[in-house]
């Protein structure tokens, strides 16, 4: 395996389970009621374990996969020297060591299994660190400052979005048709200001970059954010459809819990293609 093939699943394998831990986490901590929330949080914590496990081994793994990126291959990867200057004098290095630092105290805040809101906030640091890479990291000064938290900021908001359909899944599978009204108009308020967040900050992201549209489709960069964009918008129409077409019937109709689920469930199998198109073309000239 190549070393950009070995970033691009560690990117991967970093970045989805973060999402996941924060979105579900900051969701039952911010927006469901707490008897509801620690049922749900009790039934999801082993997934949570798992999930911060993957995202941890993939912390470990991307620095010596970084320097071998970043320096001359494979034979890089091990040597301590370039490694060492890779950590002390690189963006990479920076964000590899909040990205530590949010996945040490992520092991910690797990080690309290009833207290949810301290998970989201190391799940949330480890995720924007994130955002020191790729390409933001190309620029210095204020520019690149300002393009790096936009950067943190469309994660987290993806994140949260993308971590909060499981959770807002699982409970859906129960038939209070009532009680669970409340939870999907919760979950559907703070979803429009979510979306709005990641289609804005993504707006900017690209304009940042390519100073345009991605319509140069012979460039692989543009490609796949290209499929990337068309996934998103198909995300935002099944979400629009949940809120507008199917909650409104929610109470007449039998089965439209199913439904509803039915596409949060969809939603996330798209967020994920999502996540893996991103992990790849994040490491690629965008020209």
């Amino acid at each position: 395996m190549s070393p950009d093939t070995a970033l691009a699943v560690c990117r991967f394998a970093h970045t989805l389970p973060l999402m996941l831990v924060w979105g579900a986490s900051a969701y039952l901590a911010g927006l469901v009621e707490g008897a509801r929330a620690a049922e749900a949080w009790r039934q999801l914590h082993p997934w949570v374990v798992a999930a911060a496990i993957v995202a941890v081994a993939a912390t470990i793994a991307t620095l010596p996969v970084e320097t071998a990126f970043i320096g001359n291959g494979w034979t890089d990867a091990l040597n301590p020297s370039v490694i060492g200057e890779v950590l002390t004098t690189t963006t990479v290095g920076q964000a590899w060591i909040g990205e530590a630092t949010g996945a040490v105290l992520l092991l910690v805040a797990l080690a309290f299994p009833r207290r949810i809101a301290p998970t989201a906030g190391a799940a949330a640091i480890a995720l924007a660190s994130a955002a020191l890479t790729g390409h933001a990291a190309m620029e210095e000064g204020w520019p690149g400052g300002a393009h790096r938290a936009n950067d943190a900021l469309h994660l987290l908001a993806a994140g949260a979005w993308l971590g909060g359909l499981v959770p807002l899944a699982m409970m859906l599978r129960a038939q209070e048709t009532a009680r669970l009204a409340g939870v999907l108009r919760h979950f559907s308020t703070a979803g429009h200001l979510i979306v709005a967040i990641v289609v804005a900050t993504g707006v900017v992201n690209t304009w940042l970059i390519l100073g345009r549209l991605p319509t140069d489709w012979s460039s692989p960069y543009q490609l796949l954010l290209s499929i990337k964009l068309l996934l998103v918008g198909t995300m935002i129409a099944l979400a629009l459809a949940n809120r507008y077409a199917l909650m409104p019937r929610l109470a007449a109709t039998r089965g439209m819990l199913r439904a509803i689920r039915r596409g949060a469930l969809i939603e996330f199998a798209l967020g994920t293609a999502v996540i893996a198109l991103v992990s790849v073309f994040g490491i690629l000239d965008p020209m």
